[in-house]
């Protein structure tokens, strides 16, 4: 351990490779397919241990102390919420398609407006879960705040968003950040964040107008399309009702493809921007965080893309790489220094409690498993 007051560098390391991860994720992955899902909260588990102890800080590796009992328990407690949220909502669907009124929509919406806030609640859920469930030469993080206050600012926020054209977004995102940080401590210490909304504007600001930029590139594409289909396929093709519907579902599908993948790496500008702006912005008492590495908009275009072709085209089964690259991307990004008075830290209480619960249903997880 080092010394009371001394000067600390720290680089995180992600020392795990795909191969010895992958026994153990196509052994966990068959246990899930013969219990028919029920073993994937212990699949879970043990995947994070083997990944946890791979990233290390000054030689020594994280600590996972989650259980699969803890997981599925918290499924059961979040199938008390969503199940009758989804038996409502598929009965008002049912109700207004039979008879359609202006109250039944309304109601509709407010339904599916509360499926957002619990995916929102449960991302927070599931983030306090894995931070309260892992140690570094045994102290313990701990992230408390309720899940339910941050849903709501996150739901008010992006409704907010919406309103003002995106533009509330930065300041959405500082105070996400700021209240992610400071309700997280390492051992008695406490994170810190000092960022503000106003700073992001600019990032936001070109990534905007590249996105109106994008949409007339669109609008002139799907002109082109058109006037192609129009003027130059044959017509033994249009005639043919098949063949033709085939054509156009694969030229929509280009299309959308290239609109969505557009939008992704404009904004992949402004997600850049946001991710240093986050990380240089948080402190854990004199140890300030910084990017040791940049992130850039082809990084991290390069990163989400990979993982999506490798996920996509492999069906998981070649999810140890995601991990390994997702992992050494933000190990290699994150760095922090400054004095670090050790003999000052002491440890906090364990938490109790049951697992991540909604972030199991929403799929809302860390590249951990």
């Amino acid at each position: 351990m080092d010394q009371p007051g001394a000067a600390l560098a720290l680089q995180a390391r992600y020392v795990g490779r795909a191969r010895e991860l992958m026994p153990l994720h196509l052994k966990t992955l068959g246990l899930t397919i013969v219990t028919l899902g029920i073993y994937r909260f212990w699949a879970r588990t043990r995947l994070r241990q083997h990944i946890w102890r791979r990233i290390v800080l000054e030689g020594d590796g994280l600590e996972y102390t989650g259980t699969g009992a803890e997981l599925f328990f918290g499924f059961l407690k979040a199938l008390c919420v969503l199940l009758p949220l989804a038996i409502a909502y598929f009965a008002v669907q049912v109700a207004n398609e039979i008879d359609p009124s202006l109250w039944l929509g309304a109601l509709q919406a407010a339904l599916y407006v509360a499926f957002i806030y619990l995916y929102m609640v449960g991302s927070y859920a599931g983030l306090r879960y894995r931070m309260n469930r892992t140690r570094w030469r045994g102290i313990r993080f701990r992230q408390d705040g309720s899940p339910w206050r941050y849903g709501a600012i996150a739901l008010g926020g992006y409704l907010l968003g919406t309103l003002t054209l995106g533009f509330y977004l930065p300041y959405l995102h500082v105070k996400l950040a700021r209240f992610e940080a400071e309700h997280r401590t390492f051992g008695s210490q406490r994170f810190s964040f000092d960022g503000k909304g106003s700073e992001l504007m600019p990032a936001f600001f070109l990534a905007f107008f590249m996105v109106l930029v994008v949409m007339l590139l669109f609008a002139f594409l799907v002109f082109m399309v058109i006037q192609a289909v129009a003027h130059f396929v044959p017509g033994h093709v249009k005639a043919n009702a098949e063949l033709g519907a085939a054509i156009g579902l694969g030229v929509v599908f280009l299309v959308l493809f290239l609109f969505y993948g557009g939008i992704y790496a404009v904004f992949a500008h402004y997600n850049a921007a946001r991710y240093t702006y986050v990380i240089e912005h948080t402190r854990w008492g004199d140890l300030a965080f910084a990017a040791a590495k940049p992130i850039t908009p082809i990084s991290l275009i390069r990163l989400v893309l990979g993982n999506v072709v490798t996920m996509v085209f492999t069906l998981t089964l070649l999810y140890p790489v995601i991990v390994r690259r997702t992992m050494r991307f933000w190990c290699e990004r994150i760095a922090a220094s400054g004095m670090v008075d050790f003999a000052r830290i002491t440890q906090t209480e364990a938490v109790t409690g049951t697992g991540e619960g909604l972030a199991g249903y929403f799929n809302v997880d860390a590249m951990g498993g």
